[in-house]
C-alpha cells in the first residue's frame, strides 16, 4: 500500500531524528505567585505560569519544573503558541477552577522571598530559570499579590522586568499580564570578577545570562601563558563560564583574565568590564575587613545596602564572609552569604551588596557599578537602631556595627535615602564620630567606592577653587562651565552657594543647605533659576559654609561669563 505524501510526511515528524528540540527562551517563566497570603482576591495558593513566546506548539510531557532542588515531571499538554498555562496544587486547581489551570500532586513550594525556578525541556536541557528576590517587589513581599514579567521579549532580562501585579486580584493566572509593558533595557553582560576553582579552572562571573553559543568559544578568552582547554557556560542562569587550562596557575603570582565578543541573549555586548584580576589570596582575619557604609531607612523602590571594604594590604575573598545582625538576647540571626564564589576582595577596595544593583545604581551615583552585587537577602536594618555583624562560618567576628538613626546629621530634613559612611576604617567601629551622613553632592550614599565623607590625614584648613576664571557657554565641550570644588578639613559642614549678577541680583541658588563631603564640587553652566542662558558679564559665587560647632566661613568669588558676538 502507498501512502500519501503528507501522510508519510506526517509520520517522520513524529521520528526522533524529525522532532525539532524546544530552543531556549521559546517557553519561558511568565508570572509568579510566591506569597498567596493576605490574597487580594485570587484563591490562598501558590502558581507558576508559562508563555510559549515561539511560534511552535510543544508538548509537555517529559519536561520538568523545578523550585530549588525540587522537580516535579510535567503532564501532557499541548502549549500552543503565545498561549499561557499555570501549574499549581491539586487543591489549588480545584479552587480557581477555570481553563489552563493544572493541578498537580508534588507541586514544590515557592519561599517568599528567594528562590531559584527553572523550566527543563524533553531532553533536559535549561529552557528558562529565573532567580527572584523579595526585591523584586520594590520592597517588602506583597502577599496575595504576583509577580508578572513585563515584556517577554527580555527573557534574560530579571529583575527590571518583573513587577508586582497590578491587576485589582493581585495576579493574572491563566490571562494576559496586567503588568505589561515595552521594557527599554540597555544592560550589558559585564564580566564582574573572576575566581579560582583549583589550580587549573576558572570561573568567571557575568553580570546576567550569556549567550551559550557565543560564550563557549575558547577563543573569546584571553589568558596570557595558558591555554584554554574547554569552557563550559553553566546552568541554569548561564552567567557563570569555567575554563579549564592547559597547566595549573602559579599560586604566588597574578594573573590578568580578558574577555571579548561576549554577548546576552538579545547581541548586547559589553564594552566596559572586559577584565578581571585572578590569583593567591588569604583569608580574612578581625578588622581586615571592615563595614563601611549602610543604608537601613529607604524610599519604596530603594533597596538597602550594606558595603565593606578591605582595609588590610592583603588580598583575601568575601566567599568566607557573611552578613547577620544581633537578636535581643546578643545571639546572632541568621547568616547572609555575601557570595557563593570566591571573589577576590582587593586592599582598598569597596564592595556592596544589595538585593537589587540596577535599581540602587538608578538612585545613587554608582561610579564602580561592577563594585556593587546582588545577593538573595540581607539582615533585617530598622530604621531607628540595630546592628551589623561581619562573620565567618565559625562565627568568628570580623568587625561589628551597632547603628543609629541619631548618628545621621543633626541639620539634615531626612535621613531616609542617605546612607551612614564611615570616615575612617581604621578607627573602631562603635565609635559614633566615627560615622556621618553622606554628602549630598553624590546623592546621599556612594555604594561601591570611596565614601564622601572619608577622613586621611588631617587638612588644616578650608581650600576652595572656582575655576577656570573664564566660560564660554557657547563652546559645546572646553571651559563651557564654572566648576567650584573644595577640600575640608573634617566631615559635617553644611553649605549654601549663590550667585549674583555684577549689579548684586541673585540670579542663580546653586546649593541650599547642602551636606558636603570632604572633598566634591558642584558645577553652573551660567543659567539663571529657570534654566535661562545669562548674558555675558562678570558674576560673583557667594559661598557660605558652617557645622554644629559653631564654625562659620564664607567667600566671594568672581567669574566672567564669555559669549560669542552676533
Amino acid at each position: 500500500m502507498r501512502l500519501p505524501v503528507v501522510c508519510l510526511l506526517g509520520l517522520l515528524n513524529q521520528l526522533p531524528a524529525f522532532s525539532q528540540a524546544p530552543a531556549r527562551y521559546d517557553v519561558i517563566i511568565h508570572e509568579i505567585l510566591p506569597k498567596p497570603t493576605p490574597t487580594a482576591g485570587l484563591p490562598a495558593f501558590e502558581y507558576i505560569e508559562l508563555k510559549n513566546r515561539g511560534s511552535k506548539a510543544w508538548n509537555l510531557a517529559g519536561w520538568k519544573l523545578g523550585v530549588n532542588k525540587r522537580e516535579i515531571q510535567l503532564p501532557a499538554y499541548q502549549l500552543e503558541p503565545d498561549s499561557l498555562v499555570v501549574f499549581c496544587s491539586t487543591a489549588a486547581a480545584a479552587a480557581y477552577n477555570q481553563p489552563g489551570i493544572i493541578g498537580h500532586p508534588k507541586f514544590p513550594p515557592l519561599a517568599d522571598d528567594t528562590a531559584l525556578i527553572t523550566l527543563y525541556g524533553p531532553e533536559a536541557q535549561v529552557i528558562h530559570s529565573i532567580y527572584y528576590t523579595r526585591d523584586w517587589y520594590g520592597g517588602p513581599v506583597k502577599g496575595g499579590r504576583s509577580l508578572e514579567m513585563a515584556d517577554p521579549s527580555h527573557p534574560c532580562t530579571e529583575t527590571n522586568n518583573w513587577l508586582p501585579s497590578p491587576d485589582p486580584k493581585g495576579g493574572t493566572p491563566a490571562k494576559p499580564n496586567a503588568a505589561a509593558k515595552q521594557l527599554e533595557d540597555d544592560s550589558r553582560p559585564d564580566l564582574l570578577f573572576a575566581s579560582v576553582a583549583d589550580s587549573q579552572q576558572v570561573f568567571l562571573h557575568f553580570s546576567k545570562p550569556v549567550d551559550s553559543s557565543i560564550a563557549a568559544n575558547p577563543g573569546r578568552y584571553l589568558l596570557p601563558g595558558f591555554n584554554i582547554l574547554t569552557v563550559k557556560v553553566l546552568p541554569p542562569i548561564f552567567n557563570e563560564v569555567a575554563l579549564q587550562l592547559h597547566k595549573p596557575l602559579n599560586p604566588a603570582s597574578l594573573y590578568t583574565i580578558t574577555v571579548n565578543g561576549i554577548k546576552d541573549c538579545e547581541g548586547k555586548e559589553s564594552g566596559l568590564f572586559l577584565s578581571a584580576v585572578i590569583g593567591k589570596s588569604a583569608p580574612p582575619g578581625p578588622k581586615d575587613v571592615v563595614i563601611n557604609e549602610l543604608l537601613f531607612y529607604t524610599s519604596p523602590g530603594v533597596p538597602e545596602f550594606i558595603e565593606i571594604l578591605n582595609a588590610s594590604a592583603k588580598r583575601t575573598t568575601a566567599d568566607k564572609l557573611f552578613f547577620s545582625s544581633r537578636k535581643k538576647d546578643g545571639s546572632f540571626s541568621s547568616f547572609k552569604a555575601l557570595t557563593q564564589q570566591a571573589r577576590i576582595i582587593e586592599p582598598g577596595e569597596h564592595l556592596a551588596f544589595t538585593t537589587n544593583p540596577q535599581a540602587l545604581c538608578g538612585q545613587f551615583a554608582c561610579l564602580a557599578p561592577n563594585q556593587v552585587l546582588k545577593v538573595g537577602s540581607l539582615p533585617s536594618m530598622p530604621m531607628e537602631a540595630g546592628s551589623i555583624v561581619l562573620v565567618t562560618a565559625d562565627s568568628s567576628i570580623i568587625d561589628e556595627v551597632h547603628y543609629s538613626d541619631s548618628m545621621h546629621f543633626a541639620l539634615m530634613n531626612t535621613n531616609r535615602d542617605v546612607s551612614l559612611e564611615r570616615k575612617s576604617p581604621f578607627f573602631p567601629s562603635d565609635d559614633m564620630g566615627n560615622w556621618h551622613s553622606a554628602a549630598g553632592t553624590y546623592g546621599g550614599a556612594s555604594p561601591g567606592f570611596r565614601n564622601t565623607q572619608r577622613q586621611e590625614a588631617a587638612v588644616n584648613s578650608i581650600n576652595i577653587v572656582l575655576s577656570p576664571d573664564v566660560i564660554f557657554p557657547d563652546n559645546g565641550v572646553v571651559d563651557n562651565q564654572a566648576i567650584l570644588s573644595w577640600k575640608l578639613p573634617s566631615a559635617g559642614y553644611t553649605g549654601n552657594i549663590r550667585i549674583f549678577d555684577a549689579g548684586g541680583k541673585l540670579v542663580k541658588r546653586l546649593s541650599d543647605n547642602l551636606l558636603m563631603g570632604i572633598e566634591g564640587s558642584v558645577n553652573w553652566n551660567a543659567t539663571n533659576e529657570y534654566g535661562e542662558m545669562l548674558p555675558s558679564g562678570i558674576y560673583i559665587f557667594l559661598i557660605e559654609i558652617f557645622n554644629l560647632q559653631g564654625e562659620a566661613t564664607r567667600w566671594k568669588k568672581t567669574i566672567v561669563v564669555a559669549r560669542k558676538l552676533t
